[in-house]
């Protein structure tokens, strides 16, 4: 079947899985080449740009059937005119964890296009936006978007504990591991490689660290397993959809923050064996479940308008189950919080946060699904509002603390009940941020911040305090 795959990717980073024999990929970073009178891949303008007339550049014979546009917060990629092509449209939905606006940015984009089907890979948390945005159908496919290259042949393993990816400024958890595991004296080997040198590496290693960017289940988890692998990665909320996936201490590790890594690195190290039994295991899961074979499979399903596999049905998560589409002001204004929080999650090693008074249990749960964000109610709280909150999430995610038992990091409030608890006074002593519920709706608004809280001007949603306001200038992304 002749396919088109736009990606915003260049060729060797992230490159598009091989879906058919007859694909052409298209994209800002891919170069116009031809082998013989066969199209490989087109180059378009960088952002928007018209589809339809990026398929008027191939041969008759490789006009698509089926369309894949693969699109992230970048905004890098964002083909227009999909009306005009001749196909089925697929919009496969990269990173929505990071950035800015990234979450509503896409939804805006869905919407503007006539996709037949809309899928998410690793970032099963946000699916729910999608479907209370109104979009349908929205699925879940994991590993759908990777293809790892085979191992070659390679003896026992021979390093130790291994890390494979970016270090950079924004993967600040990843730094903040490494760094303990250093100063534990474990020494791991750092590498950056691509393709086959990748899974060689990790097929190499005793064991295999992982560390996501902000929550996600990022590509490495794939790639690990797919290697043979013993992979040891973070542990996500279950939103997040990997422990349906894969069993941990069977398939794989998990470790909840920098000194359970360590314990666990030390544990794993000091026993080869269980490593190798553990490596084993996930290879022989993700031969079973998540090779090109199964996942392809899943995929002609979902084209022809079947069911997926059970465990990635979007509704085991309830927040996917709501019964209609969200009025569109109502979701920007989660959004504008979300989206806030989901930056601040990805600078902070740990956060807290209060929905302070009568809290929307659709904004609690939205929370819910960053790993390192503490989310918590006032004891005051009403019960039917409990009671939502208690179906949305997933046992213990959402604790009951009075706003005076601590220093928070964000407190979510109206502005009445802040006036209640204090006004300024209490802003002085209790959080190092700020949402008032009664301006998200419109955070850019004219109007003026309690004293000494400033607008995140990347996320305004969010008010912060002197001391947040130096964390915040890192730029997204």
């Amino acid at each position: 079947m002749p396919i088109l795959y736009a990606t915003h990717t260049s060729p060797g980073y992230m490159d598009p899985p091989r879906l058919s024999a007859d694909q052409v990929v298209c994209g800002p970073a891919r170069p116009d080449r031809s082998d013989g009178d066969r199209v490989v891949s087109l180059q378009t303008a960088l952002g928007s740009y018209d589809l339809a007339a990026v398929v008027d550049r191939l041969p008759a014979a490789q006009r698509p059937d089926l369309v894949v546009v693969r699109a992230d917060a970048t905004r890098r990629n964002r083909p227009g005119n999909l009306a005009g092509v001749q196909a089925r449209r697929v919009l496969l939905i990269g990173d929505t964890h990071h950035g800015r606006a990234p979450i509503a940015g896409l939804i805006r984009y869905a919407k503007s296009e006539p996709f037949d089907l809309i899928l998410l890979d690793y970032t099963r948390q946000h699916g729910h936006f999608f479907l209370e945005a109104g979009l349908r159908p929205v699925h879940w496919l994991p590993a759908f978007a990777i293809d790892p290259p085979p191992v070659t042949g390679l003896p026992e393993p021979r390093r130790g504990l291994t890390f494979l990816g970016q270090l950079g400024d924004h993967h600040r958890q990843r730094r903040l591991m490494i760094d303990r595991l250093i100063e534990a004296g474990l020494t791991p080997e750092l590498f950056m490689a691509k393709g086959a040198a990748g899974q060689n590496l990790h097929a190499a290693s005793t064991v295999a660290f992982n560390c996501s960017l902000n929550g996600d289940l990022n590509q490495r988890v794939i790639e690990v397993l797919a290697a043979g692998g013993c992979l040891l990665t973070d542990r996500l909320a279950p939103q997040a959809g990997l422990e349906l996936l894969f069993e941990p201490g069977r398939h794989l590790r998990l470790y909840d923050g920098p000194e359970d890594l360590v314990s666990q690195a030390k544990a794993l190290l000091a026993d080869p064996a269980q490593a190798a039994a553990i490596a084993a295991s996930g290879k022989a899961r993700y031969d079973e479940a998540y090779s090109r074979g199964p996942v392809m499979a899943e995929f002609a399903a979902l084209l022809e308008g079947r069911d997926g596999r059970p465990a990635h049905a979007l509704a085991r998560d309830p927040r996917c189950a709501k019964p209609a589409p969200v009025a569109p002001e109502a979701l920007e204004a989660r959004l504008a919080l979300y989206q806030g929080l989901q930056e601040l999650h990805r600078l902070e090693p740990a956060l807290s946060v209060l929905f302070a008074g009568e809290a929307d249990p659709d904004r609690v749960s939205d929370a819910v699904d960053l790993p390192r964000l503490a989310v918590s109610v006032e004891p005051g709280l009403g019960a039917s509002a409990r009671e939502a909150i208690g179906r949305l999430t997933a046992p213990g995610q959402v604790t009951t603390q009075a706003a005076e038992g601590r220093r928070w990091d964000v407190i979510v409030a109206s502005s009445a009940w802040l006036a209640a608890a204090g006004g300024n006074a209490f802003l002085a002593r209790r959080p190092r941020a700020l949402a008032l519920t009664d301006r998200l709706a419109d955070p850019r608004a004219p109007g003026d911040a309690p004293a000494g809280f400033t607008p995140w001007r990347s996320f305004p949603g969010l008010l912060l305090s002197p001391e947040l306001v130096p964390v915040a200038r890192a730029k997204p992304d």
